[in-house]
Parts: structure tokens; C-alpha cells; sequence
């Protein structure tokens, strides 16, 4: 199907899910904060309105805007969306008490930053495109249905532009309650319950609950699978960083993890290691086990103290009382800072093998999870840049037909008009561009 049936289709199925507003009793969901030009809302039946600063936005409005024209909507739930010139953009469902929320971007483009429904589950958001179903967490970004005009556009404008690299690694199991939070001072007061896909930043800690198993892949393919009570800071991570050594530096506050690690530390130990409170671990490309037991969260009715357990190659360890290397299936226990490192001849409880391959060591596409292209020229399709938190893309048209692509901070991407969806190594110049409409106050 290409693009031009796409968007007609799409129009069409708008059109049949309008009610009337005197029929249906639909309310505001929200308000215009900013407009400029001309903007307009229709319902199926009714004659169109003007948009202007302070108007309503009820559901099933389809909003469109014309030439030079902005809109910048606030929706009941503290969502916003900056609908951008020549743009044609709806409201299907926004209900906070049933926690739910519909947007159809129909043509042009948009800046979307979600709200309060979003912030617990992706679900719970759905951006419907031609080409694309997008479910947003936490997110602010930016979608362009282009055709020949991005291209015109960027005439006369910088290419491609490189993005620091955010995302480390992503949520490839889960289950139960598992948590993301930041340890940086200015996100510090956000946690995100995290869901298939979920992107892990550097400077992350990872939370599971009574119940709770996640599993997560770095970008050098190692793997780290967190059990129940457990949390585990990502203290640093660097990896084919442009001028930036590569490492990585964890630290097992409690519980029990279980890990294999990738390309860092293969060649240079010194790239890879963990601490916990009554060791540091230095890996030497290897599969191991830990149980923490010791500090703040500590179970009372446990033996205190890390055991530790190696599956294949090696790990170190070393505290206060001095250094160990344990080998192949070797365990050890070690009661704490200043305590001695005791070789065990019987594996711990709850660190032996089980039956079959363990889930950390499961094949997965890091092409899909990590792979980056770059895009020649402009072509007619969808670009996405995220500024902030968790978006997954679900192909809907040709060989993108249900194919998922998990996007989060500083990614972008571009979906062609047959469906094919591409992580970009570097968005166009186009899609970094400041489009607020609404002129900065001056500083008196």
C-alpha cells in the first residue's frame, strides 16, 4: 500500500469513529495553551471551529492547522503536543480514570511530551500513524510524516547530526515488579516501572520486587539477570564511545544476580567490575553468580556476607583481607569487608545449576536491540527523534507488519512506506530543529 492509500485509509477510519459532541456528551480533555494562525477543529456533523488560545479540546476533535500554523494543546493529564504546521492530528480516547489514551497523527507532525497516564506503563499510550503504532512512557518527541517537504526543508542545512549515545542497554525479560531509576541529581525523583524493551542508561540503579526477575543486555552483549529483592547500580558504562575508553563499573547493592559478560573486559580486566559491599569482583570474561546478603536491606534470617559462584572462566576477588581468583566452578563466601575469602568445595544454596541453559545465556538480535544505520537522503516516510524516555514502534504495513523497535533517549528513527523501520546512527538536520511556536519571555 503506498503512502498517499495509507493516509486516505486512515482518514476514513477517523471519520467513522466520530461522534457529535451533542450526541455523544464527549467533555474537554483539554486546552489550547498556544495558537498561531489559522487552526481549526472538526467533529463528524459539525460545522469546523476556530482554535484560538484558551479554546477547548474535546475528544474525537480532529485538529488541523495551516500554513505557518501552531498549535500547542494541554490535555487534562499534563500531556502536551505541539501540532506543527499543515498538519492534521486527533484525540480518539483520553480518559484518566479508565487510564487510557488515543492520539492519531494523520499528516504533518508533531512534538509530543506524554503525561500522567503514560508514566506508568507504555500501554497505556498509543500514538496511531499511518505506517507505525507508537506506545510512549515517560517520553517527549518528535514524529514528521514527510513527504518531498522535510526533503525541501533541509536545503541549505546541516546533513546528519551525531547524538550522544544514551542508551546502554535494554529489557530483554521481565516479570513482576522491576523498576528503573536515575542516581543524576536532576532526575533523581523519577522512577519507571520497566516493561520489554525498556532502555537502561548509564547512571541507572535497577529495583526488582518480592516477585520480581529481570533480565537486561548491554550493548557489548553481556548480560545481567537480577533475581527477586535485588538492586544493582550501573555506577559507569562506556562502550565504543567516540574518544572515550571503553568500561563498565557495577555495583550489587543486595539480593542475587546471575551475569555473563560481553566484549568489555576480554582483553583489558581492568574494563569490567563490580563491587558490592564486602568485595569487588574483576571480571575475566566469564559467567558467574553472586548472592548479596550484607547492608542496608539485608534478609535477618540469612547467613550474612556474598557468595559467589563461576560458571565458566574467572572472576577476582578482593577486600580488605586480601584477593582471590576463583576459576571454573568454584564458589566462595566471604562474611565481609574484613573478612576472609573462604573457598567453598559445595556450591551455595540458590546459585547451583539448574536443568537446561540458564535465561541470561538465550540467544537475542543485537541488531535489533543496538543496530544503527545511516539513512541517504530524505525519502517520503516517518522520522522519530526521542528527546526523553521509552517509545515502541509496531510496524502495521509490509515487511514492518508487526515488528516491534524499542526506541529511548537521544534515538531516533525512520520508517519507510513500505513498513521497513531503521534505528538512525544520525538524524537529519530537519528533525533537531526548534519548532515551539511560542516565542521566549523575556528576562526583566
Amino acid at each position: 500500500m503506498n503512502h498517499l492509500r495509507i493516509l486516505k485509509a486512515t482518514l476514513s477510519g477517523l471519520l467513522i469513529l466520530y461522534v457529535p459532541l451533542a450526541l455523544g456528551g464527549a467533555g474537554s480533555v483539554g486546552r489550547v495553551d498556544f495558537s498561531k494562525g489559522m487552526v481549526k477543529a472538526l467533529q463528524l456533523n459539525e460545522q469546523p471551529r476556530i482554535l484560538s488560545t484558551n479554546g477547548d479540546i474535546f475528544l474525537n476533535d480532529l485538529v488541523e492547522t495551516g500554513d505557518h500554523s501552531f498549535a500547542l494543546l494541554k490535555f487534562i493529564d499534563d500531556g502536551k503536543t505541539m501540532v506543527r504546521p499543515n498538519s492534521i492530528f486527533s484525540v480518539s480516547k483520553y480518559s484518566e480514570e479508565r487510564r487510557e489514551v488515543r492520539l492519531d497523527m494523520v499528516k504533518g507532525g508533531a512534538v509530543i511530551e506524554t503525561g500522567r497516564i503514560a508514566a506508568d506503563h507504555p500501554s497505556h499510550m498509543t500514538l496511531d500513524t499511518p505506517l507505525v503504532q507508537i506506545n510512549a512512557q515517560q517520553a517527549k518527541f518528535k514524529i514528521r510524516l514527510c513527504k518531498k517537504d522535510c526533503a525541501e526543508e533541509s536545503i541549505g542545512s546541516n546533513a546528519n547530526v551525531q547524538l550522544s549515545q544514551e542508551v546502554i542497554g535494554r529489557v530483554v525479560d521481565q516479570r513482576g515488579e522491576t523498576y528503573a531509576g536515575s542516581q543524576e541529581v536532576r532526575r533523581a525523583e523519577v522512577k519507571r516501572p520497566l516493561v520489554l524493551g525498556s532502555p537502561v542508561y548509564r547512571s541507572d540503579y535497577l529495583l526488582t520486587g518480592a516477585d520480581g526477575y529481570l533480565l537486561v543486555v548491554f550493548a557489548d552483549g553481556g548480560r545481567t539477570a537480577l533475581n527477586a529483592n535485588s538492586k544493582l547500580l550501573v555506577e559507569d558504562y562506556r562502550y565504543q564511545e567516540k574518544g572515550v575508553k571503553d568500561k563498565a563499573f557495577l555495583r550489587l547493592v543486595r539480593g542475587s544476580l546471575r551475569a555473563v559478560s560481553g566484549s568489555l573486559g576480554k582483553v583489558d580486566h581492568n574494563e569490567y567490575s563490580l563491587a558490592t559491599p564486602v568485595a569487588t569482583i574483576g571480571i575475566r570474561g566469564t559467567a558467574f553468580s553472586l548472592l548479596c546478603n550484607c547492608g542496608c536491606g539485608a534478609d535477618a534470617a540469612a547467613k550474612p556476607g556474598l557468595f559467589g559462584r563461576v560458571r565458566q572462566g574467572a572472576i577476582q576477588l578482593e577486600n580488605g583481607a586480601g584477593s582471590q581468583l576463583l576459576g571454573e566452578g568454584q564458589s566462595a563466601y566471604i562474611p565481609g569487608w574484613q573478612g576472609k575469602i573462604e573457598v567453598l568445595s559445595v556450591a551455595p544454596a540458590g546459585l547451583a545449576d539448574g536443568a537446561g541453559p540458564p535465561q541470561e545465556e538465550k540467544a537475542v538480535d543485537m541488531a535489533a536491540l543496538f543496530g544503527k544505520e545511516e539513512l541517504q537522503g530524505i525519502p517520503p516516510g516517518l522520522y522519530l527523534t526521542v528527546e526523553d524516555g521509552f517509545l515502541r514502534l509496531t510496524g502495521k504495513e509490509g515487511e514492518g507488519r508487526g515488528v516491534a523497535l524499542d526506541l529511548g533517549r537521544n534515538e531516533a528513527a525512520f520508517v519507510d512506506v513500505n513498513g521497513k523501520m531503521t534505528r538512525l546512527a544520525s538524524p537529519k538536520g530537519f528533525q533537531l530543529k526548534d519548532e515551539s511556536p511560542v516565542p521566549p519571555r523575556s528576562v526583566k
